[in-house]
This record gives C-alpha cells, structure tokens and sequence, in this order.
C-alpha cells in the first residue's frame, strides 16, 4: 500500500512539474493578475490530485487540465466580479520574480500589441503559443469548434503581423 501511495505521489510530481508553467501562463493571460493566477494554478492541481485517481483513464491529460483551469479562473472572475488589471501592472509582478534587464523591452512591445487583442483571441493566443496547443486541443479547452479556432487564430495573425510593423 504505502510502494503504490507513493508511486501516486512519484506520478503526480511529474504532471505537476510538466504543466505548471503552462497551466500559470494560461491563468496569467486570463486574469491578468500574477499572485491570483499562481492561487488558481495551486487549486488546479489540488483538484487534479484529487480526481485523476478517479477516472480511470484521462484521454487528454493536458486538455482536462487546461479545462479545470480554464473554470476555475472563469469562476473567479464571476465569484469576485474581478477587475481586470492592465498590463503593467502584471509586468510589475511579473519583474519582482524575474530578472528583466532583456525583458523590459520586448515585455513592453509585447503587451501594447497583445492590448488590442479582445479576450478570446488573447486567449487562443495563449493556448497556442504559450501553450503549444494543437487547434484542435484549444477547441476542447474552450468549447468552440475547431474550424472556429482556426479561422480566429488566422485572424490573429494577421493583426500581429500589422501591429508588429509599427514597431
């Protein structure tokens, strides 16, 4: 009993170590707040550890729990009718844990062309270039199809690419 407890525990260190970052960086570009998507990357995991042992087989482990983050952070957003902060204000967290002397400029150019991004595309964004989220994983994550997902994230693209000309 105590070999396969902590063979569990052997398991779930390695989930949690391969999708921390991923799992922060996607609450990050949702609640725009460093301290808050640190909590909810913590309780993702508690209810990750809570229930994987209960299914007994997780067809997409990532996308189950990108989808648990997903609700937590929208949640959140709906239990405490949170006001979005600006960017700089995650910057100012962000720089306290990381060394930012490269950072600052590219950060900067950076958030001002992610701002004109709405929500969703921001979103997508995220997932598939933070994330390294196939299409087809971001449709499962947000529900939407994944010609949906396809088309948006073109669309991304093509602002980007008009955006980043001015810089």
């Amino acid at each position: 009993m105590h070999d396969e407890k902590q063979k569990n525990d052997d398991e779930f260190i390695k989930i949690y170590m391969k999708y921390k970052t991923p799992v922060y960086f996607y609450l990050l570009s949702i609640l725009k707040d460093a301290g808050l998507s640190e909590d909810i990357m913590q309780e993702t995991f508690i209810r990750v550890r809570t229930n994987i042992y209960k299914y007994g087989s997780i067809n997409n482990l990532r996308t189950w729990i990108m989808k648990i983050a997903r609700n937590l952070a929208l949640n959140c957003l709906r239990n405490r009718k949170f006001e979005l902060l600006n960017y700089e204000e995650i910057n100012a967290n962000v720089e306290e844990a990381v060394n930012v002397d490269e950072f600052v400029t590219d950060s900067i150019m950076i958030n001002d062309v992610l701002n004109y991004l709405s929500n969703d595309e921001r979103e997508i964004f995220s997932l598939h270039v933070f994330g390294c989220y196939t299409h087809r994983e971001i449709s499962e994550i947000l529900n939407i199809p994944q010609g949906t997902v396809r088309w948006k994230y073109s669309i991304i693209k093509k602002k980007l690419r008009r955006l980043l000309k001015k810089y």
